[in-house]
């Protein structure tokens, strides 16, 4: 199990709704990129919060890979 599942078996049903939501917006392209935003000291990591928790993620000609789910610290 890694990271990522653990985080996620930890949430209530409702917040697990929120990021699965916000998940599928990232994968399909609808998130807005005045929303999305550059991690500091990387070229190619960006992030996108809801609230308290934030996705990590690079997007490469077209596709777009998870590298992390957490609360923003």
């Amino acid at each position: 199990m890694d990271k990522i599942d653990k985080f996620l078996n930890r949430l209530d049903r409702r917040k697990k709704q929120m990021v699965a939501d916000l998940l599928a917006k990232v994968i399909l392209f609808q998130i807005p990129q005045s929303k999305i935003s550059k991690i500091k000291g990387s070229k190619r990591l960006l992030k996108i919060r809801q609230g308290k928790i934030r996705i990590i993620f690079s997007e490469n000609t077209g596709i777009r890979t998870i590298y992390d789910i957490d609360y923003q610290r």
